[in-house]
């Protein structure tokens, strides 16, 4: 018998989202799960070959003695019932798996794919014509962000290739439009405008750079900033990356909050917000203290996945399964699509196959997505999330939240660090051969 457990932030039908303590909880969830699935043995000659190293005994039945794993030599009737039992539980369990898969499968396909692209038209500044080899983390960042704008667009609950929906569809394919691979004013997230903008952004980087969970969180940042003043569909969202993995309240409120406090603008409509936390979860190697929190969080109903992968190899994290990762991979190469066409294809934007990435081998450097519809959404995942790490993490929480706002703590440090300066007595000869010198 073995047992299969996904998890993945999938909608819950006519009732509010609650959070849950652990995957392993009885009551009804967001989190997906199959429990005791049992396998197809069939009759008593492939019991007997799957236990073929263990001990052959004779007897009526097949048991277990004293923890020693026995195979017994079943009577001609003893094989007719264990074939009609056997049957039994495969119907009724393969119609309990058929659900969930069902479920599952739509729920992947819907995401939003952005992978390796070639032929599309040079960036600026190189004879770059694609991203083979080099744009993986870029694309994992487009997934997120993309993840983020179809929740705010489109709503959790919206399938791909089960709606109707006109409005939707015209959502669907503008949101592809904005990532697009040509450099032009609406591929708002576009790879060559991410390009430009860490060009922009780190004096000495080129095209064809690979980029980092955090480098990648500050470009994403920017190309939402830049975006909001070109395209006013984006007015009501924001993106907001952590600061030293501390969330500012004082900066999330203000994003927040009605435009009447914080603009010019007569609406009254509150804003919607995507978080990153870049965070670095060990040295070298995955921290096994983090791994429970990581999977709460990622299957907590404002995740929008994981930007992360294994070194070297960026991968974006939407799920997970027993101690694996689910993961939409970028690592495919693919033509470039002309997404200002009328009716282009959208097959090339939707994967149906997971991979999975054993967890304790997640590079450490990762970057943690959320999105909020509104202020309510937030302080929910302040309490949430805060329990969460205070049960796991043992005093070394993942993230935290600060009041006020960062601009303060930084002005806080650059006034500690003149007052050192100014107060530190100089290095003399009656000091020079002590063992250390406080700064």
């Amino acid at each position: 018998m073995t047992s299969d457990h996904f998890a993945m932030v999938l909608p819950k039908e006519g009732a509010s989202s609650q959070h849950e303590p652990t995957a392993s909880s009885s009551s009804t969830s967001s989190v997906i799960r199959t429990r005791s699935v049992r396998s197809k043995s069939g009759k008593s000659h492939a019991a007997a070959k799957f236990f073929g190293s263990k001990k052959l005994v004779s007897g009526p039945a097949i048991g277990i003695s004293n923890g020693e794993n026995f195979i017994f030599k079943p009577t001609k009737s003893e094989r007719a019932r264990i074939y009609v039992k056997n049957q039994w539980n495969n119907v009724m369990y393969d119609d309990m798996r058929s659900d969930v898969n069902r479920e599952f499968a739509a729920d992947f396909r819907t995401r939003l794919w952005f992978t390796y692209r070639r032929h599309f038209p040079v960036i600026s500044g190189s004879q770059l014509t694609t991203d083979c080899g080099w744009g993986c983390c870029l694309r994992s960042g487009q997934i997120l962000l993309a993840e983020g704008l179809v929740r705010h667009f489109l709503g959790r609950n919206w399938r791909w290739e089960e709606t109707d929906d006109r409005e939707q569809e015209v959502f669907h394919r503008q949101i592809i439009r904005w990532f697009g691979d040509f450099d032009r004013p609406d591929n708002l997230f576009g790879i060559h405008r991410l390009v430009n903008i860490g060009i922009d952004q780190q004096h000495g980087r080129k095209a064809g750079d690979w980029y980092g969970p955090a480098s990648l969180a500050l470009i994403l940042q920017r190309a939402m900033s830049m975006a909001r003043s070109a395209n006013p569909l984006l007015q009501d969202i924001q993106l907001y990356v952590s600061k030293d993995c501390s969330i500012f309240k004082g900066d999330v409120l203000e994003l927040l909050a009605d435009r009447l406090l914080y603009s010019t603008s007569t609406a009254a409509e509150p804003r919607a917000l995507i978080i990153i936390v870049p965070v670095r979860l060990g040295s070298s190697r995955m921290n096994p203290l983090y791994i429970p929190c990581i999977k709460e969080l990622l299957t907590m109903e404002y995740s929008i996945g994981i930007t992360g992968g294994r070194p070297a190899h960026s991968l974006h994290f939407v799920g997970w399964q027993d101690n694996s990762l689910i993961s939409v991979d970028p690592h495919l190469s693919q033509q470039a699509v002309d997404v200002d066409t009328r009716s282009f294809p959208l097959s090339s934007f939707h994967c149906s196959t997971p991979h999975t990435l054993p967890v304790k081998k997640m590079d450490p450097s990762c970057a943690l997505g959320f999105y909020f519809a509104n202020i309510r959404d937030f302080y929910k995942f302040e309490q949430i999330s805060s329990e969460v790490q205070n049960l796991h993490c043992k005093g070394f929480p993942v993230f935290t939240f600060a009041e006020g706002h960062c601009r303060d703590y930084e002005h806080n440090l650059e006034e500690r660090a003149e007052w050192i300066e100014n107060n530190s007595n100089p290095l003399t000869s009656s000091n020079a051969g002590s063992d250390y010198v406080i700064l």
